[in-house]
């Protein structure tokens, strides 16, 4: 936080890291949020939702630590370790396996065959 309020965190994009002032609005549904929270632009650590993807695309072709040094490659910056790497699609697959669960519950619901 600097001296007039504004907290800064660091942004992690395909295009490098870069500081980003956070400004805090009042939301009557959600409490206090922020423009990010808001616009759901960033996965979990300040990382842009391109960045996720074009880690776990790539996870699933080489090695969480040969993706970290690609990624160091096309972006000049050591953004992301091997170990946020594999956190990060290891908590996707569990989201999606979730979500497939949740979804799976629900079809159960609904009958096999139509009525006729």
């Amino acid at each position: 936080m600097n001296c007039n309020g504004t907290r800064h965190v660091t942004i992690k994009t395909l295009h490098g890291a870069f500081a980003f002032a956070l400004q805090r609005f009042q939301c009557p549904s959600r409490g206090e949020t922020t423009y990010l929270e808001l616009t759901e632009q960033l996965c979990e650590g300040a990382m842009s939702v391109r960045l996720a993807e074009f880690s776990a695309y790539y996870s699933n072709r080489m090695s969480y630590d040969e993706v970290a040094g690609l990624l160091e490659r096309v972006t000049g910056q050591p953004l992301l370790s091997d170990q946020t790497i594999q956190h990060l699609v290891v908590a996707k697959a569990a989201e999606v396996s979730q979500q497939w669960q949740s979804q799976s519950q629900t079809d159960t619901a609904a009958p096999l065959w139509p009525e006729g």
